[in-house]
């Protein structure tokens, strides 16, 4: 009897060592767990707050970036608008005085209105009392050179535009442009023998003629291009909506 009183009482005193072993694995993998969780749970709103700090900057960047591109296609178009007008001007109707109830007082001041430099006025009025049809015609070739100048300048100043600021031009729009300006430049320099150099021929004058076809052509279809990609956003497709991940949550 008392052997089994021993046995018993061996049996519990084991049993209860290994329930208190137990209790204290149990608490400590636990507590390990916990620890754990709260690591993950503040690691994972580290990230979230870093994604939305850079999503939230990427939209700040994309929408400077669009309205720098909206003000680049409207001034690119401006540009181009100019330099056609500058030389489509040259052989346009241009009112000029016919000069002849000038006297060389009147003569000065129209120069000086059309900005000539005043240094070069007398030069240019040489011989105004003895040959005044001579210095009319020195001063109106001279005059249709500045208005060359003018129109290379606009040229000139589309053509560097769109260099610089190509970044933000599509493809599309690339193309059109760069044909624009190579029309322009055949015409500068068709016009500029014509009117300058008093030189012309029929391949000449064919040349200028498809130009003058072409250039409304592209015209339209670069303002039609920038109204079509300024009206329909910079999106190939909806951002499509991720679906739950079931995971984490152990499904």
């Amino acid at each position: 009897m008392e052997a089994w009183l021993t046995i018993l009482i061996s049996f519990l005193t084991s049993a209860g060592i290994t329930s208190g072993i137990m209790a204290l694995v149990r608490s400590r993998v636990e507590h390990k767990y916990q620890k754990a969780m709260e690591a993950y749970k503040h690691e994972l709103n580290r990230i979230n707050e870093q994604q939305k700090f850079n999503y939230q900057r990427w939209i700040t960047d994309f929408s400077l970036f669009t309205q720098k591109k909206h003000e680049a296609y409207a001034e690119l178009y401006r540009l181009i608008l100019i330099a056609d007008g500058s030389l489509e001007n040259l052989y346009g109707f241009r009112q000029v005085p016919s000069f002849e109830e000038y006297t060389r007082a009147d003569m000065e001041k129209h120069l000086m209105n059309q900005h000539i430099v005043e240094g070069f006025i007398p030069q240019l009025l040489e011989g105004w009392e003895t040959s005044r049809e001579a210095c009319i015609r020195k001063i109106l070739e001279y005059l249709t050179m500045i208005d060359f100048q003018k129109a290379d300048k606009a040229r000139t100043d589309a053509s560097n535009y769109y260099l610089l600021n190509s970044v933000y031009f599509s493809e599309a729009i690339e193309e059109i442009v760069s044909e624009l300006l190579k029309l322009l430049g055949q015409q500068y320099v068709i016009d500029r023998q014509s009117l300058m150099e008093h030189y012309t021929d029929e391949t000449s004058r064919a040349e200028r003629k498809a130009i003058k076809e072409r250039k409304p052509v592209l015209i339209s279809k670069l303002k039609a291009t920038i109204r079509a990609e300024m009206s329909a956003g910079y999106y190939a497709e909806k951002p499509k909506a991720r679906s739950p991940d079931v995971s984490a949550n152990g499904g």
